[in-house]
């Protein structure tokens, strides 16, 4: 499985398999342009015939338009989010967050274990497919 790394206008972006993982810069506000930004990463590397995830990696302080989760939402495919959060502070807001995001949407303090549900709830989703 390969993986891809791209710094983008917003902060890093990693895509390996069906699973994007971000960190976004200190300071920046994610809005629609940086939405946009990812999702044409996210088409040009995943399947979008699949599943896939989206992990957060919350490092730094950053705004994000709400708006985005319901965007977010649309996407046919994004089957959850993981956050993970490195202070309680950026544990509500995500909180927060999760009200805008009708998928699965879950917060970690450990990147493995976002990782690791992710790919839980991806298999689980790809098995249900294949009975169906």
């Amino acid at each position: 499985m390969s993986t891809s790394t791209y710094k983008t206008s917003f902060g890093r972006v990693q895509i390996t398999g069906q699973l994007v993982i971000s960190q976004v810069d200190e300071g920046v506000i994610f809005g629609a342009d940086a939405h946009r930004e990812l999702k044409a990463l996210t088409s040009l590397h995943l399947d979008m015939s699949r599943p896939y995830g989206h992990l957060s990696y919350r490092k730094y302080s950053y705004s994000i338009d709400p708006m985005v989760y319901r965007k977010a939402a649309a996407a046919d495919q994004l089957a959850g989010i993981a956050v993970v959060v490195v202070d309680e502070k950026k544990r509500e807001i995500a909180n927060y967050e999760r009200g805008f995001f009708a998928q699965r949407f879950e917060i970690f303090d450990d990147l493995r274990e976002a990782a690791t549900w992710l790919q839980t709830l991806l298999r689980e989703i790809e098995n249900k497919r294949n009975l169906a």
